[in-house]
């Protein structure tokens, strides 16, 4: 079976349960976990070399 691709989900509003940084733009699935969340241009950073992109709208 081949690895899916990763998941990169930008322009979000993502609240995290880490006090130093507790809300989040973008968020990374690797194998069904969050491998990344922060910063969209961090979390690309982070991405593999092929992302599935989800975007959501800001309203």
């Amino acid at each position: 079976m081949s690895a899916q691709a990763d998941l990169l989900l930008v322009n979000g509003k993502f609240t995290t349960l880490d006090r130093s940084n507790p809300r989040a733009d973008a968020a990374l699935i690797r194998d069904g976990k969050f491998a990344a969340v922060g910063e969209e241009r961090d979390v690309r950073a982070a991405a593999g070399s092929n992302p599935r992109v989800e975007t959501q709208s800001k309203y």
